[in-house]
C-alpha cells in the first residue's frame, strides 16, 4: 500500500505525454504520479521503478483520502481514432480499466476531502452511446459521492481549454497537441464534498 503526507496528482490513461502539468493549478497538485496503461498487469497491482504507478484503475494500492486530485484524459472513450471513432471502449490493448461504477467508487475513496477528478475526453462526444447500456460519466460519478464543479465542450478558449493554465494552452499549441482535439472534446471536473 503507497502512502503520501504530501499531497499528489493521480495521473490516468495518458499515454505517453503528460498533462497534468499543464493544467491550472487550482486543479492540480506539484507532485504527479501516472497509473500507466501501457504497463498495466490485470488483475493485480505492481508498483515499478521510478515514479510510475501500476494498477487497474478500479483498485488502486493508494491509503483512503491520499490523493489531492485524479487527471485522466482520453480514459473512457475511443482510444484509437479515427479508425474507431466515437467507439466507446473500457478495453485497450493492454487489458480491460475496469467497471466504471467501481471505479468511480475507488477514485472517490482515494481523494481527500476537496480532492477533484478532471475527465477529459478529446476523441469521444459527450453522451454517445457505444456501450451496451446507457452510460452517463455524470451520473456515474455524481453517484459515487463526487459533485460536477466544471463542464466544457468543443475546442478553444471556451472549450476544454479552460482546465490549462495560460502557460499551458501556450505549450499545448506550440507542440500541435491541440490540433488532435475533436471539436467533440469536453471536460468534466467533479469534487470530492
Amino acid at each position: 500500500m503507497m502512502s503520501e503526507d504530501k499531497d499528489f496528482t493521480l495521473e490516468v490513461g495518458v499515454g505517453m505525454t503528460s498533462f497534468a502539468e499543464y493544467l491550472r493549478p487550482d486543479l492540480v497538485t506539484e507532485d504527479v504520479v501516472r497509473l500507466d496503461k501501457d504497463s498495466t498487469s490485470f488483475p493485480g497491482v505492481s508498483i515499478k521503478k521510478g515514479t510510475d504507478l501500476v494498477a487497474n484503475a478500479q483498485r488502486l494500492p493508494l491509503a483512503a483520502e491520499s490523493v489531492g486530485s485524479i487527471f485522466c484524459k482520453d480514459f473512457f472513450g475511443s482510444h484509437y481514432p479515427p479508425n474507431d471513432k466515437y467507439k466507446l471502449s473500457l478495453n485497450f490493448s493492454s487489458g480491460n480499466i475496469g467497471d466504471l461504477s467501481e471505479i468511480a467508487k475507488e477514485w472517490f475513496r482515494v481523494c481527500r476531502r476537496d480532492g477533484k477528478v478532471i475527465i477529459l475526453e478529446t476523441n469521444t462526444p459527450y453522451g454517445y452511446r457505444g456501450f451496451s447500456e446507457d452510460i452517463d460519466l455524470k451520473n456515474v460519478f455524481e453517484s459515487s459521492g463526487f459533485s460536477l464543479k466544471e463542464e466544457y465542450h468543443g475546442r478553444g478558449r471556451e472549450g476544454v481549454n479552460k482546465i490549462f493554465s495560460q502557460e499551458g494552452v501556450v505549450d499545448l499549441k506550440r507542440s500541435g497537441v491541440f490540433s488532435v482535439f475533436q471539436e467533440e472534446s469536453y471536460v468534466l471536473v467533479f469534487e470530492k464534498p
